[in-house]
């Protein structure tokens, strides 16, 4: 939503007489102002997941679990190896950063 169009939208709820009609335009309004906060935080945030390359460990993440999991041996431990270990640290390292400059 622009600022145009919320100026628009603000002067025509103060030009309702209706306590009623105009009681469901702000409700309307704040839904409109909602909705676009939310698309923005969530364009914000894929950013933030690109900045600290979250797309590419969640990727190295999953091959290295296929890997782990591929490991005759894996049945006898079901744990990580030590480089699936590190991706999974980074990765939640990444995220954590990630999200601290999606506030910012």
């Amino acid at each position: 939503m622009s600022y145009q169009k919320f100026a628009e939208t603000r002067n025509n709820i103060s030009a309702t007489e209706d306590p009623l009609e105009r009681g469901t335009k702000v409700a309307e309004l704040i839904g409109s102002v909602q909705a676009h906060i939310s698309k923005i935080y969530g364009e914000v945030a894929k950013t933030a997941e690109a900045m600290y390359g979250i797309p590419e460990l969640e990727k190295n993440l999953s091959q290295a679990i296929s890997e782990d999991k591929a490991d005759p041996m894996y049945a006898k431990f079901l744990s990580d190896s030590p480089i699936t270990a590190k991706i999974r640290t980074d990765l939640e390292q990444a995220r954590s950063q990630a999200v601290g400059k999606s506030k910012t």
